[in-house]
């Protein structure tokens, strides 16, 4: 045969059959290295059950403030048959996805997006403010309870006040994307069921991580899935839906001439109270309403620790008055505006201070306790007084040394796929002196990933460490490691007694009362006007816990965040139904998908707690409702 005839059959044979399975396994060979990291691509194959992609896409994610992130070129989609849809999908033609303007109108309506105001005034109209990010300009959107809606784009470098108005791309009209919009319908959206049992999920926790915090793959799947099932739920109720029986987002606009213009005037007869997100440039802000006194003794931890709403100083002199390193790139630790600064937290955060007088400082503490009692929260109150920056590092059962170090993520570069290291958590703790908050290692189940961290977590000043890189790093002085565990609960095993041994503190942490509770809630709610009431659903809040534990029930949850969701599901709920007085009929429906389904994983379980806790505070419980 002649050797050009050879070469030509070996060519073709090599491209039609080897180098297609060598670029499959090379991608599929990343499929578990997944990180949150700035700007870090990462391949996704068949991330979730169902989920389809282009082998030649990749996914960046990619933060900002408070984990505004958009989903950048995602081609995670999830057809009809996957079932990852909302229940108003009717046409098994069209697959679901994650809308980046569904995903940033939603970070607004939850306050964590950094070029979004949302406000909300006593009355129920909502006011978004959200700045273009190429023009810079400002576009307002005010829609009242009666359905009024007015909407404008205002410049201010010449305060002229335009007309909002949507881009149409069919017909190349310039305008607005429509994220103000659909941010300032969002409460709407959740006034239906599905929307508000999606938003009290068990992963919406997910939706509020920092720009700091790293998503494991699990998280990034169950968060992609949350955006997607949300999304999908809001466009299928909008003007241009399938199913003539769903439930239309009442008001929504068919086109442009439904929105009226808005005037500064308009914009002033408007007073939000508490606004979230960026802050307001043009709306009116009204003083918020009175926060109920929290008690004094809330948990075990914190005996006789008063809460106070100013920030304390400490004494940092032995520790370091500025200790923060702007070129780590990431934020200060900074508590929520609703925060209760307690003794406990200004105690501890000065010991650690104290403790620099030695040559072995105190830099591992452990807190340990049921969700929701306040670790995390308190842990970031440490580093905020302390000036430090804050990472998180999540635990699970399959947790590898890869996750606390870092690895080599593959990346798009200019010759194609490229590889770069991308630090984990523990190595951006050590370096630039943050405070790390390890949850749950309780749960990691590979051998000898804890008794790797004994090195880092022995005490002293002075060491190094080397990365897989080769690249030494000193660990930094102003280095501190916060363990959190909730402990007793399902898939959590015994601490590795090493690492417990090299911890110089340990806290228990107890659920707060109900006044606590009640006032915590209250800071968040900020609308919410009946302070008996909100007492009397944290004291059923209680009542559940306390069944539970009686009954040996540890597959749920009902704490502070199960208050706080059930009484935002029951304002969704009045302003739905036009209601000014809050009933128990609003508070049973709403304590079902915000509580009750999340008190037990057991249906017979939920019904029994149903019965024994809510008749004490409602009278008779509807079995019926359970979903």
């Amino acid at each position: 045969m002649d050797f050009s005839i050879k070469m030509i059959l070996h060519l073709s044979l090599y491209y039609a059959i080897i180098y297609p399975v060598i670029k499959l396994k090379i991608l599929t060979a990343t499929k578990d290295l997944i990180s949150a990291a700035d700007g870090v691509f990462f391949v996704l194959p068949n991330q979730c059950e169902g989920g389809t992609r282009k082998m030649s896409k990749f996914c960046s994610l990619i933060f900002n403030e408070k984990f505004s992130g958009t989903l950048e070129t995602l081609s995670l989609n999830w057809p009809y048959s996957a079932g990852i849809r909302s229940r108003w999908a009717d046409n098994p033609r069209y697959a679901t996805n994650v809308s980046k303007n569904y995903w940033e109108a939603l970070q607004g309506f939850l306050g964590v997006n950094s070029s979004i105001c949302y406000g909300e005034a006593a009355d129920g109209t909502i006011v978004v403010e959200r700045t273009a990010p190429k023009s810079g300009a400002i576009e307002i959107i005010m829609l009242k309870p009666n359905g009024e809606l007015k909407g404008a784009v205002v410049d201010p470098a010449t305060s002229s006040w335009e007309r909002y108005e949507l881009a149409d791309k069919s017909a190349g009209t310039p305008g607005c994307k429509g994220t103000a919009l659909t941010c300032a319908f969002i409460s709407r959206q959740m006034s239906d069921s599905e929307a508000a049992d999606l938003l009290a999920s068990d992963v919406n926790h997910l939706l509020n991580m920092g720009e700091n915090d790293v998503l494991n793959q699990t998280q990034q799947n169950e968060l992609s899935q949350l955006i997607a099932a949300l999304g999908d739920n809001f466009y299928r109720r909008t003007i241009g839906a399938h199913n003539p029986g769903t439930p239309m987002l009442n008001d929504y606009p068919s086109d442009n001439s439904d929105i009226e213009r808005l005037s500064q005037t308009d914009l002033n007869s408007i007073k939000v109270l508490s606004p979230k997100g960026a802050k307001p440039v043009y709306m009116a802000v009204e003083a918020p309403l009175p926060k109920i006194e929290p008690a004094t003794t809330p948990r075990r931890a914190a005996r006789g620790s008063k809460a106070k709403n100013t920030r304390p100083s400490i004494d940092l002199s032995l520790f370091g008055e500025n200790v923060y390193t702007p070129e780590s790139g990431l934020e200060k630790a900074t508590v929520p505006v609703w925060h209760q600064w307690r003794d406990h937290e200004t105690d501890l955060a000065q010991r650690i201070a104290d403790s620099f007088a030695y040559d072995a400082p105190m830099q591992v503490v452990g807190f340990f306790g049921p969700a929701g009692c306040g670790k995390t929260e308190t842990a970031t109150a440490i580093a905020d007084l302390l000036g430090l920056s804050k990472v998180i590092a999540s635990c699970g059962p399959d947790t590898d040394s890869d996750y606390f170090w870092g690895a080599y993520r593959p990346k798009v570069g200019a010759n194609g796929v490229e590889y770069e290291f991308v630090e984990g958590p523990l190595t951006k703790a050590l370096r630039y002196g943050c405070l790390l908050e390890i949850q749950e290692v309780g749960l990691i189940r590979r051998a000898g990933v804890v008794a790797e961290l004994n090195d880092v977590l022995e005490a002293g000043i002075g060491k190094s460490f080397v990365l897989p890189t080769g690249e030494r790093v000193p660990k930094s002085s102003h280095f501190v490691a916060v363990f959190t565990s909730n402990d007793g609960y399902e898939g959590t095993q015994i601490l590795n007694q090493s690492v417990l041994s090299r911890m110089n503190e340990v806290l228990y942490f107890e659920n707060p009362t109900a006044e606590t509770m009640a006032a915590r809630t209250k800071a968040v709610v900020t609308d919410w006007s009946d302070d008996d009431e909100l007492r009397r659903m944290a004291g059923c809040i209680v009542s559940i816990a306390d069944a539970c534990h009686k009954k040996g029930i540890e597959d749920g949850v009902c704490g502070q965040r199960e208050l706080t969701n059930w009484a935002i599901a029951c304002r969704l709920l009045m302003k739905r139904r036009g209601e000014v007085k809050l009933t128990n009929a609003i508070i049973r429906e709403a304590a079902q998908s915000a509580v009750l389904n999340k008190a037990s994983q057991n249906r017979e379980e939920i019904i029994s707690l149903g019965f024994e806790t809510l008749n004490k505070h409602y009278g008779d419980f509807a079995a019926t409702v359970v979903g």
